[in-house]
């Protein structure tokens, strides 16, 4: 996915696209890996599954971005994840979106899955609590200039509980490839969009737990890793020492093998930001004009 940017269709600046969030992630990949009007643009070796129609409902443009951030940011903002599965029989790669289960203790389906030293299937903890990045009150900037450019303002904080930041969003067109204008309300209601999207996914508390988990002691307490708890899962981890609780996805699980055995770290909650991706939120700021 990483090989292929979301080329709009002809004589259109932007390609649009409604709907739940898997069919939006799957239409781009139709559009620009496996059925693009390029055809020198077509993987032959991928293919999607049929859609299923997971994932809160999305309201997604792109113009020239790397496909697979957009799918990122698409995912991000669903709670979903995909990943590209080999068919040995059709000899082809499948695109498809996963879906964690909740496994946390404070749900009845599933069988709880809880990560604490208490246990015995923790060898460490690393936890982090952050608003560093924390923003809760949006000025959603969308076409136009100076003051005549729409702002639309997003969050209910007030006082010293509003923590405010600008979110551009120029690339959400008030007119058709017609020039026909579109209706204010569904401008309005596009900037909204675009604006919770980033503060769900740039701007939200970094509440992190970083673990390294014993993996034999996880055997024989039904909790195998990839049987009863896999990545993209909802659980609890806990620490009683710190008072801290948390239900949480498995973001990132990391496979270390040596010769002295194999060892098996988890990230549950959104990892904490890097200099270069503080670096990259700030320049996407600017891409929409760049693009424009």
């Amino acid at each position: 996915m990483g090989q292929r940017i979301t080329v709009p269709p002809v004589s259109i600046a932007y390609d649009v696209f409604k709907g739940k969030a898997e069919s939006v992630m799957k239409h781009y990949v139709n559009a620009n890996v496996i059925n693009p009007v390029d055809i020198n643009r077509k993987i032959t070796q991928v293919s999607t599954t049929v859609t299923s129609n997971r994932g809160s409902q999305v309201n997604w443009q792109s113009r020239f971005k790397v496909l697979s951030e957009e799918l990122q940011g698409i995912a991000e903002t669903a709670e979903l994840g995909w990943d590209v599965f080999f068919d040995p029989v059709a000899k082809t790669w499948l695109f498809d979106i996963v879906q964690g289960m909740d496994r946390s203790i404070h749900q009845t389906i599933n069988p709880p899955v809880i990560f604490s030293p208490d246990f015995r299937n923790v060898k460490s903890q690393e936890y982090t609590d952050s608003d560093l990045n924390y923003r809760n009150f949006g000025y959603v900037a969308g076409d136009g200039e100076g003051k005549d450019r729409r702002v639309v303002k997003l969050g209910t904080a007030i006082g010293i509980d509003r923590l405010e930041t600008f979110l551009d969003a120029r690339d959400i067109q008030e007119m058709t490839e017609d020039n026909t204008p579109i209706p204010e309300a569904e401008i309005v209601a596009n900037l909204t969009d675009r604006g919770n999207q980033k503060l769900i996914t740039e701007f939200t508390n970094q509440s992190t737990f970083e673990s390294q988990l014993l993996v034999p002691e996880m055997a024989t307490n039904n909790m195998a890793y990839e049987k009863d708890w896999d990545l993209g899962d909802i659980v609890t981890v806990q620490n009683r020492k710190w008072g801290v609780t948390l239900d949480s996805r498995i973001t990132e699980t990391k496979e270390t093998y040596e010769p002295g055995g194999f060892q098996l770290e988890a990230v549950f909650g959104k990892n904490q930001p890097t200099f270069i991706s503080l670096i990259k939120q700030q320049f996407k700021q600017l891409d929409a004009e760049v693009k424009k």
